[in-house]
């Protein structure tokens, strides 16, 4: 359990050092890519937040992450697609202020840059989606 807790804990702070924590209005919508450990992210501007796709390529995790600004709580769960096929963590709760990010480890194939799509499915409402990820 420590180790899955601390590769949430890795992903999330390569998401934030990539710019996920700092307001919509100083964030690109563009890829950015580290030094071999962080592609991504891929986000686009939902409603009422922000819903950004990474590859974590050193472990080949995928994190999806939903940043909620505005709005009432809601149920939602995260997933993403690739090749086809949905991937979902479990249903929550999220209100305005929070933020929820899944990992799923050893998700990415270590050869080729296919692409995913990071998604969150909100109970009574849609599925929203990033645009396309990679490792490029």
């Amino acid at each position: 359990m420590k180790k899955y807790a601390l590769r949430i804990t890795v992903a999330a702070v390569a998401l934030l050092a990539t710019g996920i924590g700092t307001p919509a209005s100083a964030q690109s919508t563009q890829p950015t890519s580290g030094p071999g450990t962080t592609y991504g992210p891929r986000c686009t501007k939902i409603t009422s937040g922000r819903l950004c796709a990474s590859v974590i390529d050193a472990n080949h995790d995928i994190v999806v992450q939903y940043a909620k600004n505005s709005g009432k709580r809601i149920k939602a769960r995260i997933g993403y697609e690739r090749a086809g096929k949905n991937h979902w963590k479990g249903w929550f709760y999220l209100k305005a202020g929070k933020t929820k990010t899944k990992l799923w480890n050893d998700a990415y194939p270590q050869k080729g840059c296919p692409k995913f799509i990071g998604k969150i499915q909100v109970k009574g409402q849609q599925t929203f989606q990033t645009p396309p990820a990679s490792c490029n």
